[in-house]
């Protein structure tokens, strides 16, 4: 069964660019960070204070964007129902041919996710770090620019599976 992925580029370059406004849902964590806790999708995560959080909701599917008001530093989650075990570059290019996908590799982030990790590349916002799993029936896509790809790697080691 192919699967239909979205990828909100336009989502993500518009609220980039010019910042997003809002409050943090939880001051929950750790001194500097919140915790973001998503009973819908099963997952929690913290993330830096400065960040503020916007969701989007299209159909099935939802855009979470953790960003710094004013400035590109941030990170999306777009996430899908998927069916499927694990996500891999052949499934990524069966379905969206023009995706670009460089250097993939496997990795596990958090509690033991194993998540394909790839560069990419738009004319819209140019190099980005791509990282893609599937979790509780869902396909998550998480993006930021490139040269934000350690930090964005210290958040993730916080991602934890909800029971």
């Amino acid at each position: 069964m192919r699967f239909k992925v979205i990828i909100p580029i336009a989502v993500l370059a518009g609220i980039i660019l010019i910042g997003i406004s809002g409050q943090p849902k939880s001051n929950k964590g750790f001194s500097g960070s919140n915790l973001y806790t998503s009973a819908d999708y099963g997952f929690s995560l913290e993330y830096p204070s400065e960040l503020d959080i916007a969701e989007f909701y299209e159909e099935e599917s939802e855009t979470i964007v953790f960003q710094k008001r004013g400035d590109k530093k941030g990170f999306q989650i777009f996430i899908t129902p998927y069916i499927g075990e694990q996500i891999t570059r052949e499934k990524i290019l069966e379905d969206l041919p023009s995706t670009i996908v460089k250097n993939p590799t496997e990795a596990i982030i958090g509690e033991n996710i194993r998540a394909l990790i790839f560069w990419s590349d738009s004319s819209e916002i140019g190099k980005t770090r791509e990282v893609w799993f599937t979790q509780n029936g869902y396909l998550f896509e998480i993006s930021a620019y490139a040269e934000l790809d350690e930090w964005l790697a210290e958040i993730l080691k916080t991602w934890k599976v909800l029971e």
